[in-house]
């Protein structure tokens, strides 16, 4: 199954000097961007108000290629030199958050273990949560949904989405028995 691969850009800053060369480096040390998201606002937990300043908004950028799981050890480990490299005075302007959808939902990878959260380590020192779930082949929020993704009109994005995972899957096990 083909993988739809994304990064969450939360920042206060998208329309930053800053924000356009980072999108440059996700293109140049990933790969390209096939869509990026309207900025949707966010109100976000104190401590991300704190580092990052006030009125945050998410943005989505879809990425081009499909990757596995462990591709995203490479990818976090890239993010996070790209949120040090453009902080200031020790704080970030950008937290940069890969993910994906799959048939079993839509994922976030994290180098945070949080067992209460349900984390799964996938290697690298990475986690993987779960964000939404399945319902009536639907994307849904499930218990553990950060706030950043509670938003109605993001979902609304993800679940656009969503059938092309399915869609592809189809076509991939369309092929397999083709040829068996």
């Amino acid at each position: 199954m083909r993988n739809i691969n994304f990064i969450c850009c939360i920042s206060a800053k998208h329309k930053s000097p800053e924000y356009k060369e980072v999108l440059r480096c996700i293109r140049e040390d990933i790969c390209d961007i096939s869509d990026i998201w309207p900025n949707v606002s966010w109100n976000a937990p104190i401590e991300y108000q704190i580092e990052m300043g006030q009125n945050l908004e998410t943005q989505i950028i879809i990425l081009k290629n499909a990757f596995t799981v462990l591709d995203f050890v490479k990818i976090k480990t890239n993010l996070m030199d790209m949120e040090v490299k453009y902080s200031m005075n020790n704080n970030r302007l950008f937290n940069l958050n890969p993910g994906f959808i799959d048939g079993e939902g839509m994922f976030l990878i994290t180098h945070k273990p949080n067992f209460e959260r349900g984390r799964t380590f996938i290697g690298g020192g990475l986690w993987m949560e779960q964000q939404y779930i399945i319902l009536n082949n639907q994307l849904s929020y499930c218990n553990n949904t950060f706030s950043e993704y509670l938003n109605k009109k993001r979902l609304k994005q993800f679940n656009k989405l969503f059938p092309k995972v399915i869609l592809t899957a189809k076509k991939a096990e369309t092929a397999i028995g083709a040829s068996s």
